[in-house]
């Protein structure tokens, strides 16, 4: 009787141990997903901050561009020039904000794809929790 206590305790601060460490291991990953709301919520931020940027840069208003552009070729072509030139920097940055969302929207996806698998992995350790609870409870 005393061999068989000794398998069924041993074999149950096995499973005490394997709790445990699911444990920590659903509390790791808890904070991996935290982190990860986290970084999600800022990089939606920033996207919708860029979307309004680009949005802004979008409504330039072309007719009174040109008609300014116009005004300036009759006061001289050095001025006609410097006009161009901001209104060029001015696509630029527009090309840039949408690149820079672009990817920022990549890496939202990446991160939502990250939590979808942290989420896995907290439901397969909570499952197997369970289980070795249910098992030490037998």
């Amino acid at each position: 009787i005393s061999v068989k206590c000794d398998k069924l305790l041993n074999k149950f601060n096995e499973m005490d141990r394997q709790l445990t460490k699911s444990k920590e291991d659903l509390k790791t990953c808890e904070i991996k997903l935290k982190r990860t709301k986290k970084e999600i919520t800022t990089n939606e931020n920033k996207a919708e901050k860029l979307k309004d940027d680009a949005k802004e840069m979008e409504e330039v208003d072309l007719p009174k561009v040109e008609s300014d552009i116009k005004k300036l070729e009759e006061k001289s072509e050095s001025e006609r020039k410097k006009l161009e030139e901001i209104y060029g920097k001015e696509a630029k940055c527009s090309t840039e904000k949408k690149e820079e969302l672009d990817k920022l929207t990549k890496d939202l996806e990446e991160l939502r794809t990250a939590e979808g698998e942290y989420k896995r992995d907290i439901n397969d350790m909570q499952k197997q929790k369970k289980q070795l609870t249910d098992k030490a409870g037998h």
